[in-house]
């Protein structure tokens, strides 16, 4: 399947949220063990409050789930947690933006965005390709949330546009 998401997490150990996870993490691991277990990850989100939806909390784990074991590392446990507190895995959108947030910075480069899709498997259609191109013009962009629905916005009408001229021919 390739590099995971993960792969491109930072090591912040001095970053406040990176601390709070490494601490849940060693509360919950097993003694022996570097991984934590989807059970344990229930558990954690109880304990922080983290409302989830059964059905898109599975989808980003198996997501972040590199080797597809049922566990995730550190890293993934992390990129985890913080796209769960980000996006409350309600909305889809947001759970696409912070799953590209690998860096935690609230922003995601057009690179990170088509890895997501690349770990999805998906294959963008030219004209959606081409607008993402336009969009990221400059070398190094970085979009925010914001900036993200407005672009899933921008797409998804022209995909409904596109559908609506295919009908009428």
């Amino acid at each position: 399947m390739g590099a995971t998401l993960c792969q491109q997490t930072p090591n912040r150990e001095t970053d406040t949220t990176v601390s709070k996870y490494r601490s849940l993490f060693q509360k919950y691991k097993t003694t022996d063990s570097e991984t934590i277990t989807n059970q344990q990850i229930s558990q954690i989100l109880s304990q922080i409050k983290c409302q989830t939806n059964q059905k898109y909390y599975q989808q980003t784990f198996d997501m972040l789930d590199g080797d597809q074991d049922g566990e995730l590392s550190f890293e993934e446990f992390c990129h985890f947690l913080y796209t769960c507190e980000k996006s409350l895995l309600k909305n889809t959108h947001d759970i696409m933006f912070y799953l590209c947030d690998a860096n935690y910075q609230d922003k995601i480069s057009k690179e990170q965005l088509l890895q997501v899709f690349d770990q999805l498997n998906q294959k963008l259609p030219n004209k959606i390709a081409f607008k993402l191109e336009e969009l990221f013009s400059e070398e190094d962009m970085r979009i925010t949330l914001i900036e993200f629905h407005l672009i899933i916005a921008e797409i998804e009408a022209e995909i409904y546009e596109s559908l609506s001229c295919e009908e009428l021919q």
